[in-house]
């Protein structure tokens, strides 16, 4: 009702609507109250919320450690249990199918732990203040995905997103993961999803070295088949889950972005495809940094050299040629700069280079000599006009 509506009718009044009676109330000062009041109750209701998801980031954040030290603990336990109970009950330790057994768990032992250690180590990367694109095709990619942090007071670029619990923006994050301890983000994802895939390569030789026969069976084995056996179920899921995203060129979150992207432009009778799809190869080359001839097993192999991009720019399908020249080119320069360095840093690699050094420096010691010559002499003729001026 309009103003003067409401004005020529009485404060409130009930009408029928079929078998339900409604109250309608037109005092104005009465709704602008009720208006008043839920908003004060929405308020308050958000406040809380706020306040409950501090306190479970906190409880989340501080609960990390704890969730560290049970997880190596766990795999600590089953390690020596393998070695100590399962392998033995199988093959003896010092023979050639012990020792072939005792190795290969070695190797899934130390791939697993070296992969988690540099996970929960590892920074997972913090965008700069100032977003400065070296290039052309850097500057677009800036211009069109780059988006305003309102926490941090920070551009976000593409994949970037604020962490609630670590309470900073993380570059391609997708998600914080409690038995890390650490948000897993561009410069440890590699560790995170290869810990993932050793997790399940351990668990799944540790199932069928403990499965269960006819013979008397120890606690121990038991103990480990049902850890490792759990771990290998929910691990399958999630390692799938994240094959698939490396695949795709996607995160955990910008996953359901990019779903409800893609729903909202079938509702327009639009078709909508990722920019940022290069293909399952070349987006594998790109999230793990592997582009040698032998990529497609050097990605699972342990590596302490970081990730060689920022992880602030990425190439799509529209710039993919030209963002690959340039790369080529910068690679080539990175290349010659340090042949050149190496050239003339290392005493013998170059004659000329070494032949100039000597004769800069005879020529510095001859200048030396002249000028120490040339203030003796001139010392020399003052001390004689001092002594004829005298006599």
């Amino acid at each position: 009702l309009s103003s003067a509506q409401a004005n020529k009718l009485p404060h409130s009044f009930k009408t029928f609507d079929g078998d339900m009676v409604c109250t309608l109330v037109t005092d104005q000062p009465t709704v602008r109250l009720l208006r008043t009041k839920m908003y004060s109750y929405a308020r308050r209701f958000e406040s809380c919320c706020m306040g409950l998801e501090s306190c479970a980031n906190v409880c989340i954040r501080g609960a990390g450690p704890i969730y560290v030290v049970i997880a190596s603990s766990l795999i600590t336990a089953v390690g020596y249990m393998y070695y100590t109970v399962v392998l033995p009950q199988h093959h003896p330790l010092y023979s050639a199918q012990g020792m072939m057994h005792a190795t290969l768990e070695f190797t899934l032992i130390f791939n697993l732990l070296f992969n988690y250690a540099y996970c929960v180590r590892t920074d997972p990367g913090l965008p700069p203040a100032v977003l400065r694109p070296e290039s052309l095709i850097d500057q677009e990619i800036v211009e069109n995905y780059t988006r305003w942090c309102k926490k941090c007071r920070k551009p976000k670029p593409i994949f970037t997103h604020h962490c609630q619990i670590c309470g900073r923006c993380v570059t391609r994050m997708d998600h914080h993961c409690p038995w890390m301890a650490n948000c897993v983000g561009h410069y440890n994802y590699r560790y995170f999803f290869n810990f993932l895939f050793w997790l399940w390569a351990f668990s799944f030789y540790t199932v069928i070295m403990s499965l269960p026969n006819n013979g008397p069976q120890r606690e121990e084995v038991v103990f480990s088949f049902a850890i490792a056996a759990g771990t290998c179920i929910a691990i399958t899921a999630l390692f799938g889950w994240h094959i698939y995203l490396s695949l795709t060129a996607q995160t955990t979150i910008d996953y359901y972005k990019n779903k409800r992207d893609k729903q909202l432009a079938l509702a327009r009778g639009e078709h909508w495809e990722n920019p940022f799809d290069l293909g399952p190869k070349r987006n594998w080359q790109e999230v793990f940094d592997e582009r040698g001839r032998f990529w497609f097993v050097t990605w699972a192999l342990p590596r302490r050299r970081p990730h060689s991009k920022e992880g602030l720019y990425w190439p799509t399908t529209y710039n993919i040629e030209e963002h690959s020249d340039a790369n080529i080119r910068s690679r080539g320069r990175t290349k010659r700069k340090a042949s050149n360095n190496d050239a003339s840093g290392r005493p013998g690699s170059s004659s000329a280079s070494a032949g100039n050094q000597v004769n800069q420096v005879n020529q510095a010691r001859n200048n030396n000599n002249n000028s120490t010559s040339s203030s003796s002499d001139e010392m020399e003729v003052e001390l004689m006009e001092v002594v004829t001026t005298s006599s």
